[in-house]
């Protein structure tokens, strides 16, 4: 099974998955940086030169290859979710996802959108929460899910 972590503090994307690799003993991809490596351009040269519709298609084919590879821990900022068409791959394909909100920054019918496909219970609010305390939640979160 894949974890998906969809991250409302895409201010500390990076860091955020780096320390859920750590907790879980396990590979973590950051979606940005994987476009970033693929493409040799930061996510901001992309856009400059290709445009923003582009850049979301970019990030919606390797989001699905990066699903198609099973076995999986991916972070994914939050507008991932706002395209049906990854909705649609995380529910086909049985990921497991779990969602950092940032109550601060909220989108409330978003949010009651994102409660319905995924469950109250994988939302985790970590608007004040360190970047540690939140991965921690995540990595104790996914080794509860996995052992059940």
């Amino acid at each position: 099974m894949d974890l998906v972590v969809v991250n409302f503090m895409e201010d500390n994307q990076a860091g955020v998955s780096r320390l859920i690799s750590e907790f879980l003993h396990h590979p973590v991809t950051d979606l940005n940086q994987e476009i970033v490596n693929l493409s040799g351009q930061t996510m901001d040269q992309l856009t400059m030169s290709r445009g923003e519709a582009d850049l979301r298609q970019i990030e919606h084919d390797v989001f699905g290859a990066k699903l198609a590879e099973h076995n999986v821990v991916l972070t994914a900022p939050s507008h991932v979710l706002t395209r049906f068409e990854n909705l649609k791959m995380l529910q086909e394909t049985g990921a497991f996802v779990v969602i950092l909100k940032a109550e601060k920054t909220a989108d409330k019918s978003f949010e009651a959108m994102l409660e319905q496909s995924f469950g109250h219970d994988r939302m985790i609010d970590a608007a004040n929460l360190s970047t540690k305390e939140a991965a921690q939640r995540v990595a104790a979160f996914w080794s509860t899910q996995k052992a059940a």
